[in-house]
């Protein structure tokens, strides 16, 4: 069962946006990856990422959620994710 949306993209003022205010009306957590959008300029980047905030969705860095990803592999479950030179 999926609950939670994690959502990157270009541009952010179209589909990602639209695309986080269409999961939360579905009753998804939201969550858009900053690092991983592109937007037409700053100020509607800006813009959209409140939007989507205010609706309730949450914003994160997606090499924060990739470290977290590699931590749990290496630390938790003992396994190596790729090897190292």
């Amino acid at each position: 069962n999926v609950s939670e949306l994690h959502l990157a993209g270009m541009p952010i003022e179209e589909i990602v946006a639209n695309s986080a205010l269409d999961s939360l009306a579905l009753g998804f957590k939201t969550k858009i990856l900053v690092d991983a959008c592109r937007g037409r300029n700053q100020a509607a980047f800006d813009a959209s990422i409140r939007q989507a905030v205010e609706a309730g969705a949450s914003y994160a860095f997606a090499l924060n959620q990739w470290n977290s990803i590699v931590y749990n592999m290496i630390e938790l479950k003992n396994v190596q994710p790729f090897p190292l030179k």
